[in-house]
């Protein structure tokens, strides 16, 4: 039996408490350490979601208005449809002095207010003069613009 002295038997107590101490540090910060990677990591994964989600919605919301734009000339090019596209202006236009009056004390208005047909007629003029012109550029071209629209929707969505 070998007895130390008291001073060697204190000195190697405090080393070995010294490295559980050590090792418990090393333990704790891998932990935290860990923890904040695995924290980066899923406050990254969320954002490319959320990243693709947006992309997606925004993709959808512009091959929806292409879609709607084709529906409306498609329409249009009906029988009835300039009918209804100048019933539907008349209703805007009715709609919006309307909403003014609502709101402002103040108006300032066109002469001719009330002459609705006319405001109407006159739409309608420009919109057939645009579709004159459309169509003499169209028939240049080979595709129709609305289905070139889609197209890059769709590619832009691959």
């Amino acid at each position: 039996d070998i007895k130390l002295p008291q001073r060697v038997q204190d000195a190697m107590q405090m080393q070995v408490e010294a490295e559980r101490k050590k090792r418990a540090a090393i333990l704790e910060s891998e932990g935290v350490r860990e923890a904040e990677i695995n924290k980066a990591e899923g406050t990254r994964q969320a954002r490319i979601l959320a990243s693709e989600a947006d992309k997606i919605e925004q993709i959808n919301n512009a091959k929806g208005k292409a879609e709607g734009l084709a529906i409306l000339c498609d329409a249009l090019i009906h029988k009835h449809g300039l009918n209804a596209a100048s019933l539907s202006l008349a209703q805007a236009y009715i709609e919006a002095f309307q909403n003014l009056a609502d709101k402002n004390n103040t108006l300032i208005l066109p002469s001719n207010v009330s002459d609705v047909t006319g405001i109407v007629g006159s739409a309608v003029s420009i919109y057939k003069n645009l579709t004159k012109t459309l169509q003499v550029n169209d028939s240049s071209k080979e595709e129709d613009p609305l289905q070139q629209i889609l197209e890059n929707v769709d590619e832009n969505e691959k």
